[in-house]
């Protein structure tokens, strides 16, 4: 039988499209065994420095060392680093301190494993007990806050009276920044917002290992977790991050317990803007960075000269001499000196 020529055109159409089927089937499973092997080899050649502990379900990464009490808690703020923001300074705020210091990731974070959403500041403070208690570190606590970590902290506190002593604050995040900024600040920060890719694109392109082929190596810790830090972590706080504002602008004050405010004495410089305006974006940031040292009737405001938002690597001294004034203030029951 002769086939016509619109009869032959369809059966080589369709085999053309099988053969791309079965092309794209090909490298998606490629992809996927070599995002598994890739898993392997950085679960081999980044360890956790720490231990990870299960509890809930879900084993998450947490590092502690020296001896003492209180113990301090390292929060870290909304960004990829997780516990190893604090790696320089961890072990000198133990020495210093002479008490026990302890760092961890949140779920979706490094070495620890993703958890529910949304991941928000409620259910972060749930984790974080959950984790202490799992690991037999016991209260009273000190907390070292970073940026979103101030909130964070702050609903943690207010679930958990009674369990945290005493607080520093690393520039952190006030719950009211993003509705009292200037008008100019916050279409900057809203136009990087929508910069970001979107979470399911993400996840389909860190399971066929597209996501690990197009991000350069940084080779350490940090970049080998990439692929699990963007995606469920980072990503997953960033979209809870006005729910973590209103649930810390609900929590009542800190009353006495000792608080040190380091502030960055450099403010972030943005793109287009005038000076006018960044003058006003700083300025509003000291205002709430004040109203953060008002929740204690015992704290202290320290702006940091030449320190930017990241004062515990510009200049670690001031945060480690911060968290030795709040935790002898906790030891002795005295007023911050």
């Amino acid at each position: 039988m002769t086939l016509s020529r619109g009869q032959l055109m369809f059966i080589w159409a369709r085999r053309v499209l099988v053969g791309v089927v079965a092309l794209v089937a090909i490298a998606v499973c490629t992809g996927m065994a070599y995002e598994q092997w890739s898993r392997r080899q950085v679960a081999r050649d980044f360890p956790p420095p720490g231990r990870l502990v299960e509890h809930g379900g879900r084993l998450s990464h947490l590092s502690c060392m020296g001896n003492g009490s209180p113990t301090v808690i390292l929060e870290a703020g909304l960004d990829t680093d997780g516990s190893q923001t604090w790696a320089g300074i961890q072990p000198q705020i133990a020495a210093d301190a002479e008490t026990r210091v302890c760092s961890y990731d949140r779920a979706g974070i490094l070495w620890s494993e993703p958890r529910e959403e949304p991941r928000n500041a409620d259910r972060i403070a749930g984790e974080l007990h959950g984790l202490l208690d799992a690991a037999a570190e016991p209260p009273p606590y000190v907390i070292v806050a970073h940026s979103l970590g101030g909130p964070l902290v702050r609903v943690y506190s207010e679930r958990y009276p009674g369990e945290v002593a005493g607080f520093v604050f690393v520039d952190a995040a006030h719950p009211e920044q993003y509705s009292r900024y200037p008008d100019e600040v916050l279409q900057i920060l809203a136009a990087v917002d929508s910069q970001l890719p979107d979470r399911r694109f993400m996840k389909v392109s860190v399971a066929t290992g597209i996501y690990r082929l197009v991000t350069p190596s940084r080779g350490d810790a940090i970049g080998a977790y990439l692929w699990r830090t963007v995606p469920w972590g980072f990503s997953g706080e960033r979209e809870a991050r006005d729910a973590t504002f209103d649930q810390a602008d609900e929590t009542g004050t800190l009353g006495d317990r000792p608080l040190v405010v380091l502030t960055a004495g450099v403010g972030p410089r943005l793109p287009g803007v005038t000076d006018e305006v960044q003058d006003a974006f700083y300025e509003t940031w000291l205002i709430l960075q004040a109203e953060l040292a008002a929740l204690s009737t015992n704290s202290r405001h320290r702006i940091v000269d030449g320190a930017t938002h990241y004062i515990h690597h510009d200049e670690p001294d001031a945060v480690i001499a911060a968290v030795r004034d709040v935790v002898d203030a906790v030891r002795g029951g005295m007023p911050l000196r």
